[in-house]
């Protein structure tokens, strides 16, 4: 893997709920591209929750208690489509910085 496409190594993401823009596979492979990993469960080396439609309850309230970044499938697209101009880091550290992202 070249360095541009490690941009998310070292970030866990876990995804929850049912996806209506994509497909948990396409997903779940096109993070591990970037260089994050994807788990089933969440834990406190988790970074990002994706949360779909209708969450599975657990995984989102140990996120919410873990304090872990929550970011809907609009917000992941974003991350994507920034990583596709080269500018990661910009979203990153933006939702790095904030509190509990829910939508």
């Amino acid at each position: 893997k070249s360095e541009s496409n490690n941009q998310l190594a070292g970030y866990k993401f876990v995804i929850t709920g049912t996806l209506v823009k994509f497909i948990r596979s396409e997903i779940k492979n096109k993070l591990e591209s970037l260089g994050a990993s994807v788990s089933s469960s969440v834990s406190s080396k988790t970074n990002f929750l994706v949360c779909g439609e209708n969450p599975g309850g657990t995984k989102l309230k140990k996120a919410q208690e873990l304090n872990i970044k929550i970011l809907s499938e609009d917000e992941l697209n974003t991350l994507i489509n920034l990583w596709n101009q080269s500018q990661i880091s910009i979203f990153l550290n933006k939702h790095i910085e904030k509190e509990n992202i829910i939508i």
